[in-house]
């Protein structure tokens, strides 16, 4: 069973598609970003922030490139056939997180910064989701990338929304933290 939107604000505009890892006029206008297990760094001071880990809505800005400007750190995500790119910096482009893969449309990646020598942040790793298609594999394949059971700890509801709508939440617990992503369905 597909369940998609298909509103014109789901999908990005005609001019930013990437069409390399989406069909066409399937290309999400947001998508999410789920990071955890970065670490604080030898270079890490009480002043800086926390660690950047959590889920991250980033918005497209050009074809195959999305991207999210918080005030500790910006968050860019590149879609290729080959590389694909994670990179969070903070300010002065300091490197908080950089995952580079060689496999097409790659949606997961491990922090390349490993060590705390020299470095704010290290290690992590973070995953892609993108609910503009989420029929029931799509989200099977989302969840086992967070290696979430989904039998066990992961809950699908469909209830009533605004105007008649359907609105699916999809809400699963990772640890002691409980992920919500609420979809309108039309």
């Amino acid at each position: 069973m597909s369940i998609n939107t298909g509103t014109p604000d789901d999908y990005a505009a005609p001019g930013n598609q990437c069409p390399a890892c989406w069909p066409a006029d399937e290309t999400p206008k947001h998508i999410y970003i789920a990071i955890s297990g970065v670490l604080q760094g030898a270079l890490w001071i009480p002043a800086d922030p926390p660690p950047p880990n959590g889920l991250f809505k980033l918005a497209i800005q050009i074809p195959c490139r999305w991207l999210n400007i918080f005030p500790d750190f910006d968050i860019f995500y590149k879609a290729s056939l080959a590389p694909s790119t994670l990179t969070i910096e903070g300010p002065l482009h300091v490197a908080y997180f950089f995952g580079t893969n060689i496999n097409p449309c790659i949606r997961w990646f491990a922090n390349e910064i490993q060590v705390p020598a020299g470095n704010l942040y290290y290690a992590g790793h973070a995953t892609i989701w993108d609910f503009t298609q989420s029929d029931e594999s799509t989200i099977q394949e989302n969840l086992a990338l967070l290696n979430i059971a989904p039998a066990e700890r992961t809950f699908i509801n469909i209830r009533n929304g605004p105007a008649n709508t359907a609105v699916k939440v999809i809400s699963a617990r990772i640890g002691r933290t409980n992920i919500a992503i609420k979809e309108e369905i039309t």
